[in-house]
């Protein structure tokens, strides 16, 4: 399952439309069903946003699949975030390491701001 294919799963199973979760995240609908159908890949940030709008974490939205559904609902409605295995695809390990290296890239260029900023004082 990719990872469209996954946010599209969770919002139907909240009960939500495309407009519905677009407006929670501040998106087009048009951007979400681009998301959705595999034509745009998110950001980080959008990422997160989407996660916390469908109830899921960060992990469980890009692990979900059909073994860990039950789990998801099951850890949500007890208060446990519980464990999520991976079983995804491999398209969707490609898209994590290049999240990660993002992520690294950024916090790399936050550290050379603030060695900068220590030079000064």
């Amino acid at each position: 399952m990719t990872l469209g294919q996954k946010i599209q799963r969770l919002r139907t199973m909240r009960g939500l439309n495309q407009s519905d979760l677009a407006a929670l995240i501040n998106i087009e609908a048009s951007t979400l069903s681009k998301i959705e159908h595999d034509n745009s890949k998110p950001h980080f940030e959008l990422i997160e946003k989407i996660s916390k709008a469908l109830g899921v974490t960060v992990d469980e939205l890009i692990n979900f699949d059909e073994r860990t559904q039950i789990n998801i609902n099951n850890s949500h409605t007890s208060g446990n975030s519980g464990f999520v295995s991976y079983g995804g695809n491999v398209n969707d390990v490609e898209f994590v390491k290049n999240l990660l290296l993002s992520v690294q890239t950024r916090l790399d260029n936050i550290d050379a701001r603030l060695q900068k900023m220590e030079t000064k004082f």
